[in-house]
């Protein structure tokens, strides 16, 4: 087990313990999912730090993980206080961080898609793509919000698999297996709580 699946499955496993203790507890798993893309930054953060000797082509991945910092209320909420909280959830800035991040993130898969060698691992990140974008969207515009857990987990599936079929961007490419966990983390949430 390399390095960077150890780092995912440990995130992972501190979601499921976490989800076990609410369990143990309270008696419904809950899982943290507010937190996920705090938990995608240290990772991707962690995955820099190892990858250093890459040096410019880390900003990519690191400007990614900043968008995913600032894109969840979490992160703003530890830094603000809840007067500043209304004045900036009154703009547009919150938004515009969580579509970037996204956008950020579609750009990944879109590499990914344009470097598949093999057929069926470009159908799978296409495909992958395509309904991942279709579960934010939803979310995005607060419509059908099952659905939309649903297709971004699905969508984070294929794109996983179809870079395990075919490794590029190693080892930036594991990240979709833990985007995957992440997302299959939100709608167990939403079915066992």
């Amino acid at each position: 087990m390399t390095r960077e699946i150890r780092a995912i499955f440990l995130a992972l496993l501190t979601l499921f313990v976490y989800a076990g203790l609410i369990f143990f507890t309270d008696g419904s798993f809950i899982f943290p999912y507010p937190i996920n893309e705090l938990i995608f930054a240290a990772v991707v953060l962690q995955f820099c730090y190892w990858e250093r000797h890459l040096k410019v082509k880390l900003l990519y991945p690191v400007g990614v993980a900043f968008l995913a910092i600032f894109s969840t209320d979490v992160s703003w909420e530890i830094i603000l206080n809840q007067q500043q909280l209304e004045q900036l959830f009154a703009t547009p800035w919150p938004r515009i961080i969580r579509i970037s991040f996204l956008i950020g993130i579609v750009f990944s898969a879109v590499a990914i898609v344009l470097h598949q060698d093999k057929w069926q691992a470009r159908f799978m990140a296409i495909f992958g793509m395509g309904m991942f974008i279709t579960g934010y969207a939803l979310d995005l515009e607060h419509i059908h919000y099952s659905y939309s857990m649903w297709y971004s987990l699905a969508g984070a599936l294929l794109i996983a698999i179809g870079v395990s079929i075919e490794p590029k961007y190693e080892p930036f490419n594991y990240l979709w297996i833990l985007i995957a966990g992440l997302e299959l983390t939100h709608v167990l949430t939403y079915l066992l709580a």
